[in-house]
């Protein structure tokens, strides 16, 4: 656990270190966390599904790229980087169904970081086709169903949950194909925050009197200045070393934090 010194706050973060990946300032850290946790910003909450010229059907879906701050390419770096993410998702239904489950359409969907249409919701585990309500035979008015939504009520209900299969996240992209005004139909949905762990950290730097936890598979070259030769290709080998040579390493102008698959660089 990182020591109480170092603060929650935003920070600037380097996920590639001197890959083509900008580092990105403003990326908020809840560094008293045990682990740490990273979270990047969805721009797509309660928002209104709007649907025009009769879209919103399976000939012509409603389809909706999701936002993030500081970009979905950050966003995908910090997953693919990350032991453990979650991201909630919750769509809200009146006359319109979500996953239409255990029939020949499906009419809703979400995009995973690698294109995939999934057909399962937040709170449900991958591939079981079903909303959380599903899982446990809860879903309201029709526990037959997998979704809440797909009773298709006159009354407003959501399903809802997060989803938490890493390896999917972030969310690029939510499909829906059951939201036809001329129908009757209403709906939105809410794509929350990407929240990022890591683990498996071997040893500490300290700085300034920080404590700050490293991992050395993923230190970028570009976090440290070595005073003897540096094996730039070599990350691994060049930590190797450190392990029996720390004292040829000392930190540069930035003070750099590698924690759990990630590393941040606070200016």
């Amino acid at each position: 656990r990182l020591k109480d010194n170092v603060k929650d706050g935003n920070w600037t973060l380097d996920l590639d270190g001197p890959g083509p990946l900008k580092a990105s300032s403003g990326i908020y850290c809840n560094m008293t966390a045990d682990p740490p946790i990273t979270v990047v910003y969805s721009e797509d909450k309660g928002v209104k599904v709007i649907t025009d010229n009769n879209a919103g059907n399976i000939a012509q879906p409603y389809v909706a790229d999701i936002r993030y701050y500081p970009s979905l390419r950050f966003a995908k770096a910090l997953a693919m980087n990350s032991a453990n993410c979650k991201q909630f998702i919750e769509f809200g239904c009146k006359n319109a169904k979500l996953l239409n489950a255990g029939e020949k359409d499906r009419l809703g969907n979400w995009v995973s970081a690698g294109g995939v249409y999934q057909d399962y919701w937040g709170g449900a585990p991958p591939n079981s086709e079903s909303c959380a309500c599903g899982v446990n035979n809860t879903c309201i008015p029709d526990k037959k169903k997998k979704c809440n939504c797909d009773a298709r009520s006159n009354s407003w209900t959501k399903d809802e949950g997060f989803l938490t299969a890493t390896s999917d996240l972030p969310v690029t992209q939510v499909v829906f194909r059951d939201v036809n005004p001329l129908k009757g139909s209403e709906a939105n949905f809410t794509v929350g925050n990407l929240y990022c762990t890591g683990e498996h950290c071997d040893y500490y730097i300290h700085e300034g009197g920080v404590r700050l936890r490293v991992v050395p598979l993923l230190l970028s070259p570009s976090c440290v200045t070595r005073k003897k030769t540096t094996t730039k290709n070599d990350p691994l080998k060049s930590w190797g070393q450190a392990a029996s040579e720390r004292r040829d390493y000392v930190l540069s102008h930035r003070v750099c934090i590698m924690r759990c698959s990630r590393y941040a660089a606070k200016i």
